[in-house]
């Protein structure tokens, strides 16, 4: 399982979000903090 899966399973399970939406946001939380989305 890639850790992308890994961080937005959470999401995907707790808030009622579909996999696409989950993504989006890990992708996000990931610019913030000045990781590129693609060393997911």
């Amino acid at each position: 399982m890639p850790e992308k899966d890994v961080v937005s399973e959470a999401l995907v399970v707790n808030q009622d979000v579909t996999p696409k939406e989950a993504y989006d946001r890990v992708r996000e939380a990931m610019e913030q903090v000045g990781l590129a989305p693609d060393q997911a």
